[in-house]
């Protein structure tokens, strides 16, 4: 790695760490530098503010997830067991970035529209491969094939969005695996009585 890469990728680090102590509205550009011990104009050098090296910073943090999440086995075998390894995988990248989470889904919503719109469409891309992968599972056969694939995807990410809800806000860790199949046996069985 050249040695303007690892100044940029120090002051993405410095950032996550900054933003998810003081939250986006109070962190200061001139605390990130010196959390990266550069100076501030070095900072504006690489970012051209504080919303651009915030997306950056949230991009390198759900470019780590997709990491975790293809670098895995969760795309072999039936598309039930992919969406238990799937919520697993997420709830346990969670678990370990808790804070940071919460200054990126919360935080940051309501001041900035540029922002907003940014955080809105990474939902929406998100929703559209989970579109994909309900697709699939019907084609497939192994979901009804009455089902409608863009509603299941806004349903499945709308439960996964609330189930992370207490370990963003109240900093509590949960087990991913035992959380993971109690959410799926909600999605997959519904709740009315058998």
């Amino acid at each position: 790695m050249d040695e303007k890469q690892e100044r940029r990728d120090n002051i993405l680090e410095a950032a996550a760490l900054v933003f998810s102590e003081k939250g986006y509205h109070q962190a200061r550009v001139e605390e990130i530098a010196v959390q990266a011990g550069i100076g501030k104009g070095t900072v504006y050098e690489y970012f051209a503010s504080k919303l651009e090296l915030f997306q950056e910073m949230f991009g390198t943090l759900l470019g780590r997830w997709f990491e975790e999440l293809y670098g895995t086995e969760v795309w072999e075998g039936p598309v039930v067991e992919q969406l238990r390894r799937i919520l697993v995988v997420h709830l346990e990248f969670i678990n370990r970035n808790a804070r940071l989470a919460r200054v990126t889904f919360v935080d940051s919503y309501g001041v900035d529209q540029e922002l907003d719109q940014w955080m809105y469409e990474q939902r929406q891309e998100k929703v559209e491969r989970m579109e994909q992968f309900f697709c699939e599972g019907i084609q497939r056969g192994e979901f009804r094939d009455d089902l409608d694939a863009a509603l299941l995807a806004q349903i499945f990410t709308g439960a996964l969005a609330s189930v992370v809800v207490p370990v963003v806000m109240e900093e509590i860790e949960i087990d991913a695996a035992a959380t993971a199949n109690r959410v799926l046996e909600v999605l997959m069985h519904g709740i009315a009585a058998r």
